[in-house]
């Protein structure tokens, strides 16, 4: 009887200590990567690499409002001759007298700048009207001076900023005007245009105010030319104003008159 009861005590006291072991933690048993301890603080998250936002190209609005343009070398300026005087009238006005002379008395070096005094004369009866452009041109769009064998120069007025506004201007009878236009005694170059306003934007002056040494240092394959006569032609391209309203900004040239100058490089 006693050994049963022993039997039960030992018996009792395994499957307590058997429960006891059994409520523990599992031996050799890993957790779940994703699974979280029960903590009182928060364990900071990995930080995403930063997002980098490229702008998207800037396009140039062409209808700006900004008061100023720069014009640079573009324009009726890059015309040729054939181009402006297509389908036009040669000395459709003849009461308009174009004169063009080299006031200078100084003797004309080659590779030198030279001034062209122009006089336009309205010594008819008719009013005629022409393109003078911008209203920050001193010399109308409409004068043109070309040379087969001298370099015409962009008057100042074509470098750098102009304003937006767009001018006509009149030719009253009786009425004179004077310009100046400026031409180098080099040989023609296809490159000049950009050349003097390079000039101009690098901050080194005006091309017809530097000298020949100047240029030629900067610009090599410019060439100066032969010394004796050369011809420079200076053309004026206009309308004959009738009774009607003149329309400025729908308005083209019908006509052009011309003069010739012989101009000696010593």
């Amino acid at each position: 009887m006693k050994k049963i009861k022993m039997l039960a005590v030992v018996l009792g006291i395994v499957l307590l200590v058997s429960l006891i072991v059994g409520c523990g933690p599992p031996v050799n048993v890993q957790e779940s990567p994703g699974a979280q301890p029960d903590m009182a603080y928060d364990i900071p998250e990995e930080e995403d690499e930063p997002i980098v936002l490229i702008d998207p190209p800037v396009e140039i609005d062409e209808e700006d409002d900004s008061p100023l343009i720069d014009i640079g070398m573009g324009g009726p300026i890059s015309l040729t001759l054939e181009e402006l005087t297509e389908g036009l009238i040669e000395n459709e006005y003849p009461g308009l007298v174009i004169e063009a002379v080299v006031l200078e008395r100084m003797a004309i070096l080659p590779g030198s700048t030279i001034r062209v005094s122009v006089t336009l004369s309205n010594q008819g009866d008719e009013t005629i009207a022409f393109v003078k452009g911008s209203g920050s041109n001193e010399v109308p769009e409409a004068l043109r001076i070309f040379s087969d064998d001298l370099q015409p120069i962009l008057t100042p007025d074509r470098l750098g900023f102009a304003t937006m506004d767009f001018v006509v201007e009149t030719l009253e009878p009786g009425e004179t005007r004077n310009y100046s236009l400026y031409v180098r005694a080099v040989w023609p170059n296809e490159n000049f245009d950009d050349y003097t306003f390079q000039l101009f934007v690098d901050g080194e002056g005006y091309m017809g105010e530097l000298d020949w040494e100047s240029v030629s240092q900067r610009f090599p394959n410019l060439l100066e030319v032969e010394s004796g006569p050369h011809s420079v032609s200076v053309y004026l391209f206009y309308t004959i104003v009738n009774s009607e309203e003149m329309d400025m900004f729908g308005m083209e040239a019908t006509g052009f008159n011309r003069t010739t100058l012989e101009i000696f490089v010593d």
